[in-house]
This record gives C-alpha cells, sequence and structure tokens, in this order.
C-alpha cells in the first residue's frame, strides 16, 4: 500500500496517491515529499523525483476485501448448538446471544466511499481515451443517477423509521436490500464487448 506522508491514507497504487496528493493537498504548497513506502522514509524536493521514485517500489498488490479496509472485531461468534425449532424463543434473543464480528460505522463507509471515489476519479484521469476536461462531466453524471435513485431508498427508510412497525419493517428492509442488489447491477444490461 502507498501511504500519504500528510495524511496517512493509504492506496494499491501510486498513481492514486498522487492524485491524492494533487486533490487534497495542495501540490504547490508542498515543498518536500517523503516516501512512506515499506519503511522508506526518503525525501525529495519535487514532485517529479517522487513520483519516479515511488513508481519504482514494487508492490504485489492483493484483492483487498472489504472486511479488511474497515474494523472488524478478531473474536470468533458463540456457536449455539441445542436450538429448538418450536420455541417461542425470538430471534432477538438468540442474535444476543452471539457476538457482532463486523461493526458497520458511518465513518468506516465514508473512508471505503472516499477511496473507492478516488479509484474512479484515478481510473478516469489515467484512461487516454477520456479526455480529462470529461472527468468532471462523467462525475456529475454518475452524482446525478446516484441521487436520483438514491432518494427513493432514503424516503422509504425514513418512513420505516417514522412507523416503527416490526412486520411492516421486515418487508421494508427486504425492500430496502432488494433495491441496493438491484443499483449494484444497474449497469448489466448495457454491457457489450468493449466492457
Amino acid at each position: 500500500m502507498f501511504k500519504c506522508f500528510l495524511c496517512e491514507s493509504q492506496f494499491e497504487v501510486s498513481s492514486h496517491l498522487l492524485i491524492h496528493l494533487n486533490i487534497y493537498h495542495d501540490l504547490n504548497s508542498i515543498t518536500i515529499f517523503e516516501c512512506k513506502q515499506l519503511n522508506c522514509f526518503r525525501s525529495f524536493g519535487s514532485i517529479d523525483s517522487f513520483k519516479k521514485h515511488i513508481n519504482s517500489h514494487t508492490l504485489v498488490t492483493n484483492n483487498i476485501a472489504i472486511n479488511q479496509q474497515i474494523n472488524v472485531d478478531k473474536h470468533s461468534p458463540t456457536i449455539i448448538t441445542n436450538i429448538d425449532i418450536n420455541s417461542e424463543e425470538t430471534v432477538d434473543n438468540i442474535q444476543d446471544n452471539l457476538e457482532c464480528t463486523y461493526f458497520f460505522t458511518l465513518e468506516n463507509f465514508k473512508n471505503i466511499l472516499q477511496k473507492n471515489a478516488i479509484k474512479l476519479v484515478s481510473k478516469w484521469y489515467s484512461n487516454s481515451a477520456i479526455p480529462r476536461k470529461m472527468v468532471q462531466i462523467l462525475l456529475d453524471d454518475v452524482q446525478n443517477f446516484n441521487d436520483s435513485i438514491l432518494i427513493n431508498i432514503k424516503d422509504k427508510i425514513q418512513n420505516m423509521i417514522q412507523n416503527n412497525n416490526y412486520v411492516d419493517t421486515v418487508k421494508d428492509l427486504t425492500l430496502v436490500l432488494n433495491s441496493l442488489e438491484t443499483l449494484s447491477h444497474s449497469f448489466d444490461s448495457l454491457k457489450t464487448e468493449h466492457f
């Protein structure tokens, strides 16, 4: 992973780090560029020297699972072995017996979203077939697309919170989950041989 020397953000590819520096930190105001890759700690006076140096670092990039990007509790869940299916015990009581091994927080979600946004912008900027002036147009189009879809899901969730009816909430949550699954496949029907 390539690490930003100013804010400690990490990136899988050196070009993502360079775009991060350009977007989130003013390159013109940076006088010394430090390499934080693999305990390297070398310093450079120009972006070109820094760029050349970090590109010399070879990395074996692995596919990083989403649970490695967020905080995960390493405890294993308690195994429940004697559950009577005819029992009146509710699912909530069973869930209380399990330790939660996955902590989804707003901060973790924001970090994942920001890293993926930087990855997407980096990919578009590095693609020679996409003119640089088109990147902002593409970003605006994606934002408008997301806004038009997510407003419906947001309204549905707000209604669920206000109504507070358990039976309807389960149905509504199932609907929201199915909607999110559909959203994740938005462009499947538009794929061509070029994808």
